[in-house]
């Protein structure tokens, strides 16, 4: 039998609230480290619109399947947040796959 586990009210409930939340509550607070790169959440959620609205230029909207590949990394991560700023559907591809794997998964996600 499993035991009920209370459910606490987030003040959010997508990635992109979540974001907006914190990159105005903590804008100079550390939200992601890469190595010796250092983007605060105030950062993280300047770049994130940013590309967001690159991104609503040539197009995608809401629902739209956007693949990225790329390495991780804190370009990853905007590009990521970026996407899910917008509604899009994040699908990722790992950077070490061939040619062969990308063109299948890219067709059975129907990515743009």
């Amino acid at each position: 039998m499993t035991a009920a586990c209370p459910v606490t009210a987030l003040p959010w409930q997508t990635i992109p609230e979540v974001l907006a939340v914190n990159g105005e509550a903590y804008a100079d607070r550390c939200a992601l480290v890469d190595g010796d790169y250092r983007l605060s959440y105030g950062e993280l959620l300047t770049l994130a619109r940013e590309v967001s609205a690159e991104l609503a230029a040539l197009g995608i909207g809401p629902g739209d399947h956007v693949a990225i590949r790329a390495p991780n990394s804190w370009r990853w991560v905007v590009a990521a947040a970026a996407c899910w700023w917008l509604g899009a559907v994040l699908v990722p591809v790992p950077a070490q796959a061939g040619a062969l794997e990308v063109l299948a998964l890219l067709e059975r996600a129907g990515a743009v």
